[in-house]
């Protein structure tokens, strides 16, 4: 269902390392005992906002656009990173599941993450002039992040609200403790394969990252810490192997392995975690931490795209065009029609 209804985004089906005895799926072998970590999020849903404003109050038209077009951008984000499936809101209104939502309880993100086939959910709620973003992994239902802006007061929330929540969507990013998933090896039918005497593995890394040649990269797994959410210090980060990008070539980068901690943690689906990709991130999204208050909310809203405009998200961009494309075939067979009523009268 899920491939009809997203931007698609190959990935991989879980095996387990060539070589290896490995543990039951989903679970590693460390100290003597079972450790189960943690899933990464490959497939994410983004809810509506849910607007916490005075009891009876309407939204104008034009801060209700503002709204929707908050929606497309933290989703655009989300989908040009080429790291996650994210839902359409075509298929999120085909499931009747497009819907503001406030706060979540660990059973909501559980049932809710289940019936969107999402291993992440994104709740967005706007109260007075704070807007708050929050992620919630779908498998115990656990906030894996959030975060909340103050809007500027001398501002209009409509002209605030889409820029801001896109740079929340990025610092979420940011803040995930992996940047890529390990991929199955089609001909071996493993993660790890051989090579020149050499032993590889292929992990999926967006379109936006910085992979390149040289770069040392860890492959790791998550495991709960405390009750903080996941991305901000409630998950703890072990180290399981470690290698080299040999190669990029579009989406994926081949790794050489040089130090093997545990080979049942190389496997389809693990994680991948890349220094100079983390640097590149929080480089990305410094200005916003950097600056504070205010003059954040006035800094970032001054920024838009190489041109200076307010960036079209990819979803919304095609839905217009197919939206303009039918309005245009129905005016054509329109006059089409009654070009042969003419020419039939005469």
């Amino acid at each position: 269902m899920w491939a009809a209804f997203f931007i698609l985004v190959s990935l991989p089906n879980v095996a387990s390392a060539q070589g290896a005895t490995a543990p039951a799926a989903g679970t590693l072998k460390a100290a003597g005992k079972t450790v189960t970590p943690l899933s990464g999020i490959q497939k994410i849903a983004v809810f509506p906002i849910y607007y916490a404003g005075e009891r009876g109050a309407r939204l104008d038209d034009a801060t209700a656009q503002s709204l929707e077009e908050t929606w497309w951008q933290v989703r655009d984000e989300l989908a040009q990173t080429g790291r996650f499936m994210v839902a359409t809101k075509a298929f999120l209104e085909k499931a009747d599941a497009y819907q503001p939502r406030a706060r979540l309880t660990p059973a909501d993100a559980v049932i809710l993450g289940r019936y969107v086939e999402a291993d992440a959910v994104i709740t967005m709620v706007l109260e007075s002039r704070r807007l708050t973003i929050s992620v919630w992994e779908s498998n115990e239902g656990a906030m894996a992040w959030h975060s909340t802006v103050e809007l500027h007061p001398s501002i209009q929330v409509r002209e605030q609200m889409p820029k801001l929540a896109r740079q929340l969507a990025r610092e979420f990013i940011a803040a995930i403790p992996y940047h890529g998933i390990t991929i199955q090896d089609d001909l071996a039918r493993s993660a790890i394969f051989d090579e020149g005497g050499k032993k590889l593995a292929r992990v999926r890394i967006g379109t936006r990252s910085a992979f390149k040649p040289g770069d040392e990269v860890q492959w790791l797994t998550l495991e709960r810490a405390n009750l903080d959410p996941l991305f901000l210090g409630g998950a703890k980060t072990v180290v399981r192997a470690e290698g080299t990008v040999v190669e990029v070539n579009d989406q994926t980068a081949t790794v050489e392995l040089r130090r093997i901690e545990n080979m049942g943690a190389i496997r389809a689906g693990a994680l991948v975690f890349a220094p100079a990709e983390r640097a590149r991130l929080e480089t990305f999204t410094k200005q916003s931490k950097d600056i504070t208050g205010s003059q954040a909310v006035l800094s970032l809203l001054a920024t838009g795209d190489s041109a200076g405009t307010a960036i079209e998200p990819e979803g919304k961009r095609k839905e217009r065009e197919r939206d303009e494309t039918g309005a245009l075939a129905t005016t054509l067979s329109i006059l089409g029609s009654l070009a042969v009523v003419l020419l039939l009268a005469f």
